[in-house]
């Protein structure tokens, strides 16, 4: 089963207290959140593969999240700036994963 992360929001209400660049980076208890949401996934039996949308200037995540966890690939989609919101994200992942896993289930994880 296909995951889909979706982390390409700006997290403009945490900007005060949000020391790392994209919010999903904000450590709770030593570990990212982004971190905890792929170890939760990639421990799952039914998830194969890790879909992340990020924003194109979210370089970080990638460098640090890696291309797989516990044997689960990880891979990234870009969402277009100026698109609406989750509504948008949703949109153009799944029509773009369609096309590349085939996949008939996923999960939704914001």
């Amino acid at each position: 089963m296909l995951a889909v992360i979706l982390e390409a929001g700006k997290g403009t209400r945490l900007q005060s207290v949000n020391v790392c660049s994209s919010k999903c980076l904000l450590p709770i208890n030593g570990i990212s959140m982004l971190g905890k949401k792929i170890k939760q996934l990639a421990q799952s039996e039914y998830i194969d593969k890790i879909i992340i949308v990020i924003r194109k200037e979210q370089t970080e995540i990638p460098q640090l999240m890696g291309k797989q966890c516990m044997n689960v690939p990880i891979s990234f989609a870009f969402q277009e700036e100026g698109k609406n919101g989750i509504v948008n994200a949703q949109i153009y992942d799944f029509s773009w994963n369609a096309r590349i896993c085939k996949c008939k289930w996923f999960v939704l994880w914001q």
